[in-house]
């Protein structure tokens, strides 16, 4: 019997040991870059009294925009 810390092989894929990570973070932008309603409804959902959609977002690749602000 194999033990987490083996190599192992599911098809093609050849890994060192059975450890993974799932992703951290959910980019959810277009395919430009820009920002979706979706993250903007994440935390309107969880903070509707305190919301600013000015500070959602933290200059990060995939999110920065140079826009301007609405």
């Amino acid at each position: 019997m194999s033990t987490l810390l083996e190599p192992v092989s599911f098809g093609a894929i050849d890994l060192a040991n059975r450890v993974v990570m799932a992703p951290m973070t959910c980019s959810r932008t277009e395919v430009d870059g820009n920002a979706t309603d979706l993250p903007a409804g994440f935390a309107d959902g969880r903070a509707p009294e305190r919301f600013d959609p000015r500070t959602l977002y933290t200059p990060s690749p995939l999110v920065y925009t140079e826009l301007p602000e609405c």
